[in-house]
């Protein structure tokens, strides 16, 4: 009971120095209060020069060919195996007018600071290679492509308005047909594989 009451002492003794030592503060202070300070809004997005964008699309389409490749041999589902062929094809047409725009027009390819999209892709690809065949390898592989698909698709569209070079310009309007083209169809194919599990 003692203790009990020496607890319950020192717990008074304890609020009532900190409330003195709230209104010592406050009387110092002039009883004014200044707001704390609003954190800083974050940077706005880097603006893409016409050479990171050759950059990231060359290195985007070269890894949606070197996947495509794996996938179309290790695919189980022909659906899976077909969309694979299909990314080799458009993304190997599209690398190839790539190059031939950025050597005429002298587009210089430069990846933006900070860009780890090289080792994105090394990663997913290593992933796909360690990977055994089955109904998990063609899930994994499509679930990857709706996700990769968007992803590229927002960042060319936002990347387009700063564009300077009206040939790129035209080749990422082209560009995105095609990304929305396998964006839908790994889509569709996403529906049938959840479909049969």
């Amino acid at each position: 009971m003692r203790s009990a009451l020496a607890c319950l002492a020192a717990l008074a003794l304890v609020a009532s120095c900190s409330k003195g030592a709230k209104s010592n503060a406050d009387s110092a202070a002039g009883a004014t209060t200044t707001p704390a300070a609003a954190p800083l809004p974050a940077p706005p997005p880097a603006v893409m020069t016409d050479q990171n964008v050759v950059a990231k699309l060359g290195g985007g389409d070269s890894a949606e060919v070197a996947l495509g490749r794996l996938v179309s041999t290790k695919a189980t589902n022909a659906g899976v195996k077909s969309f694979a062929q299909m990314l080799v094809t458009d993304h190997s047409a599209n690398a190839k007018e790539l190059a031939s725009l950025a050597k005429k027009d002298s587009l210089t390819p430069q990846p933006p600071p900070g860009d780890t999209s090289a080792q994105h892709h090394q990663n997913e690809l290593a992933k796909f290679q360690a990977m055994a065949k089955g109904m998990d390898f063609d899930t994994a592989f499509v679930n990857g492509a709706v996700e990769d698909h968007q992803k590229e698709i927002d960042a060319l569209t936002s990347a387009q308005a700063s564009l300077t070079n009206a040939d790129l310009k035209a080749l990422i309007g082209k560009t995105l047909l095609v990304l929305q083209k396998h964006l839908d169809k790994a889509k569709e194919l996403q529906g049938k594989l959840s479909a049969t599990k």
